[in-house]
């Protein structure tokens, strides 16, 4: 008995000081803590209550806040206000977008995609498929570029979507949305991408490029979870996605998340792309400087010359990544894997087996993503845990 009570004591004492731990956080492509801006808006947020589509004086103030939140999210991307739709998230916009291919087309449709789109693109595009409709999955390089040939190539007659994400969350490589939307466009083939990973971090300006649609997302870019938009450059000819109001225009059923919306909307407009990009780009040069110092045997995944500021994915040859992501938390960091759970069994993530990585490093690949509080201490920090989580596992 006295045993198990010095292994509690010691697992409890061990626990205290894990809370003592300062945590750092470089995991900011998953998800971004609130903005400060935020903190002293709640009680302001909180008036409005009411249902935005009630008509007596609650409901108006719910509702002039939400088209006010709506007019400066649209002017942050450089749109008109009518053309975006609130929605609970960025997944949700993305499958109203692949529904409406289908509702407006049927399954002799066409649609062209990547492989690197998020599953909230690839799942209801393999559902339509299903039904019938015509799939193109375009891959991408051994760097995770897609080769705008390639899509010129998988277009036929029938194709009535592309749609192309414009930086991937996982290895953090950007596409060519500039040339691909060129190409859409010659061919008169409507075009979407997910600029989720995009928004706050770079300039969106939709005047000149001029997409169909759009997916937006709040909380990766530091506001809450729970609201995401839609941009549709035509939205009259959008159809619901959820139905059974007459909600967003009657494009998306389902009372507003009015305290969600009016924070993405504060967030936005205190954000500053330049500066945010001016504060990490040298914490990201920190740390890959400092990695080939620390760490041997490591490597770089991804297109390092079209890579989100942010954003680095790597291995570190015989490491497993979900090891040294459990070492690092245990010792107060929060970083990312390569690899997804699903029913029990961990996997490589969708991204780092189409880039056709050898399968001896698919379960080495790690990604650690900054942001508007990652400091020059985090990056020290961390580098000197990861070096000695890598040890640790090297030699168990």
């Amino acid at each position: 008995m006295s045993v198990w009570i010095c292994i509690s004591i010691l697992t409890l004492t061990w626990i205290a000081s894990l809370a003592k731990l300062t945590r750092r956080y470089l995991d900011y492509n998953a998800s971004t803590p609130l903005h400060p801006c935020l903190d002293r808006k709640w009680p302001q947020f909180a008036k409005a209550f009411a249902n935005p589509s009630s008509l007596h004086e609650s409901g108006r103030v719910a509702r002039e806040a939400i088209e006010s939140a709506r007019e400066t999210i649209a002017s942050f991307i450089s749109a008109s206000p009518e053309q975006l739709v609130f929605t609970s998230s960025a997944s949700e916009a993305n499958n109203q977008v692949i529904q409406w291919v289908f509702d407006h087309h049927g399954p002799d449709a066409h649609v062209i995609i990547s492989g690197l789109e998020h599953s909230s693109i690839r799942e209801p595009v393999s559902y339509i498929q299903s039904q019938g409709v015509q799939v193109s999955i375009i891959e991408p390089d051994t760097q995770g570029r897609i080769c705008v040939d390639d899509i010129a190539a998988a277009i036929t007659d029938q194709t009535r979507l592309i749609s192309v994400i414009w930086a991937n969350n996982e290895i953090g490589t950007i596409q060519p949305i500039p040339e691909i939307l060129a190409l859409a466009q010659k061919n008169n083939i409507p075009f979407h991408t997910d600029a989720v990973q995009w928004l706050g971090k770079y300039e969106i300006n939709l005047q000149t490029l001029d997409v169909d649609f759009m997916t937006l997302s709040g909380h990766k870019c530091y506001a809450p979870k729970g609201v995401g938009a839609l941009y549709a450059k035509d939205p009259i000819g959008l159809t619901p996605f959820i139905r059974g109001g007459n909600h967003e225009r009657g494009l998306r059923s389902g009372t507003e998340n009015t305290m969600a919306i009016m924070a993405f909307a504060e967030v936005l407009a205190h954000t500053d792309p330049s500066a945010l990009e001016a504060h990490i780009r040298p914490l990201k040069s920190q740390l890959v400087d400092q990695l080939s110092e620390r760490i041997s045997d490591y490597y770089l995944v991804g297109n390092q010359s079209h890579c989100l500021y942010n954003t680095l994915a790597f291995g570190i040859q015989g490491v497993d990544a979900q090891a040294l992501a459990m070492n690092m938390d245990l010792l107060g960091i929060d970083i990312a894997t390569g690899s997804a759970c699903s029913s029990g069994a961990t996997e490589p993530a969708h991204s780092i087996k189409a880039i056709r990585l050898p399968k001896s490093q698919q379960n080495e690949v790690v990604r650690l993503s900054l942001g508007q509080f990652t400091t020059a201490e985090d990056i020290e920090m961390s580098l000197a845990a990861l070096s000695q989580s890598a040890d640790q596992i090297r030699h168990a």
